[in-house]
C-alpha cells in the first residue's frame, strides 16, 4: 500500500494489533504503531489482513510477505524543550528513515521560535500537531484553536500535507474531561477546513491508569459517523484549500471552502458552545451566505454546481458573470440572493441550499 492524498483522506489510531479491527469498524483508516512490547511482524500483520495503512513508529526496517510501511514516523513531540533535541539531533534521527516521514509536534507550536520549527519540519514529507481543547482546558485553548494549529502546520512547512489529532477520551478521570460527540465533531472538522489533510485520534487514557482505548460509547458513535462522512468527501477534501476565500463577520463561526468537478463547497463550523448566525462574504465585502448555527454545528454546503465554474484562486467569486447552460448569463450574486429568497429549480448549474451531511 502507499499513502493516497489525491482520493483517499488518512484517519489513524496508536493502537495495539489486538484493537485494531475494533479501530477499522469505527472507519479508521491508518494505524500507526507498534506499542511498545509489540513484535513489529506480528503488529504489522495484522495490520495488512485488515487492509489498514502502516504508519510504523521507530527505527524499524521490517518487510511482512514483501509488504513495508507507508510512512515513517518520527519521534513524537521533538519539540518539547523537556526532551532536548536540537534540529541537528531530530535530522540525524530522520536520515535513516524511508519516505514519506511524519512528525508530530505539540499543538500549541510554542516550544520552540519559529524557524527552529520550519527547520525541524524540513526533515519530514508529512507534518501533524496534537492540541486538545478539552482535556486540557485550564489552558484556555478554544477549539478553534485547530485553525490556528494547522495553519502554522502550512505556513511553517511550506505547504506539506499537514494533520491534527482529535481528542476522544478522558486522559484523566481526575481533572479532565472528555468531549462531547458535538466538541469532537466540530474540532475535527475545524481541523480539516482549516487544511489537515489527514487525522489522527488520542483514545488514551493517561490515569490514574493507562488504557490505550477509553473512548466512551457515545463518541465511539459519532466518530463512527464522522469517519465516514470524511471517508466519502476525501476526493473533495484533497483538492485545493480555499481556492475561493470566504470570511464569516462572526469570529465564533470558521469557514472553509473546497472545489471538485464543478462544483464549490462551503464547510462552517461554530466553534461555540452558544447558538449562533453568521453572514459570510467574499474578500470583496460581497454577501454569500447567511445561517444560523447550533452549538458546535457544523455544516456542508454547495454553493455552486454546474459545468462550468468560474476560475479558481479569485476573490471575485460574487461578482464573476456565469454562463447558463440554457440561458442568459447571471451573477452568482443573483442565484445566492434568488436561492435565500426560495426559489429552488433543479437544474445543473442552480444554487441548492442547504446540501447537508444529515
Amino acid at each position: 500500500m502507499t499513502i493516497d492524498l489525491a482520493t483517499t483522506f488518512p484517519i489513524r489510531v496508536l493502537t495495539p494489533a489486538r484493537d485494531m479491527q475494533k479501530w477499522k469498524d469505527r472507519g479508521i483508516t491508518a494505524v500507526e504503531g507498534p506499542p511498545k512490547g509489540e513484535l513489529v511482524a506480528q503488529w504489522m500483520s495484522e495490520a495488512i489482513r485488515l487492509k489498514l495503512s502502516i504508519w510504523l513508529r521507530g527505527a524499524h526496517n521490517v518487510s511482512v510477505g514483501g509488504v513495508v510501511a507507508d510512512a515513517r514516523c518520527g519521534p513524537d513531540e521533538p519539540d518539547l524543550l523537556r526532551k532536548q533535541m536540537t534540529v541537528a539531533d531530530l535530522a540525524e534521527r530522520m536520515k535513516l528513515m524511508a519516505r514519506p516521514r511524519f512528525l508530530n509536534f505539540s499543538g500549541d507550536l510554542l516550544q520552540q521560535s519559529e524557524s527552529n520549527y520550519r527547520a525541524m519540519m524540513m526533515h519530514a514529507e508529512i507534518v501533524s500537531g496534537d492540541i486538545y481543547p478539552v482535556n486540557q482546558a485550564n489552558k484556555g485553548r478554544p477549539l478553534s484553536a485547530q485553525v490556528e494549529m494547522v495553519g502554522k502546520l502550512r505556513a511553517w512547512s511550506g505547504e506539506k500535507p499537514c494533520g491534527a489529532y482529535i481528542e476522544c477520551a478522558q486522559f484523566d478521570t481526575a481533572v479532565s474531561r472528555a468531549p462531547t460527540p458535538a466538541e469532537m465533531r466540530a474540532q475535527t472538522w475545524l481541523a480539516i477546513l482549516g487544511g489537515a489533510r489527514t487525522l489522527g485520534y488520542f483514545p488514551h487514557q493517561i490515569a490514574p491508569t493507562f488504557k490505550f482505548d477509553a473512548t466512551p460509547p457515545d463518541l465511539v458513535e459519532e466518530m463512527t459517523r464522522v469517519n465516514a462522512e470524511i471517508r466519502d468527501r476525501a476526493h473533495i477534501l484533497q483538492g485545493p484549500i480555499d481556492p475561493v476565500d470566504l470570511f464569516s463577520v462572526n469570529r465564533n463561526i470558521h469557514v472553509g471552502t473546497r472545489v471538485h468537478e464543478g462544483a464549490l463547497y462551503l464547510i462552517s463550523v461554530n466553534a461555540s458552545a452558544i447558538p449562533q448566525v453568521a453572514e459570510i462574504f467574499d474578500t470583496n465585502g460581497t454577501f454569500v451566505y447567511r445561517h444560523a448555527y447550533a452549538s458546535h454545528q457544523v455544516r456542508w454546503t454547495t454553493l455552486f454546481s454546474g459545468s462550468e465554474w468560474l476560475k479558481t484562486n479569485t476573490g471575485a467569486i460574487i461578482d464573476a458573470a456565469l454562463e447558463k447552460p440554457w440561458g442568459r448569463p447571471e451573477t452568482i450574486r443573483a442565484r445566492v440572493l434568488r436561492a435565500l429568497g426560495g426559489e429552488s429549480r433543479n437544474t445543473p448549474g442552480d444554487w441548492h441550499f442547504p446540501h447537508e451531511p444529515d
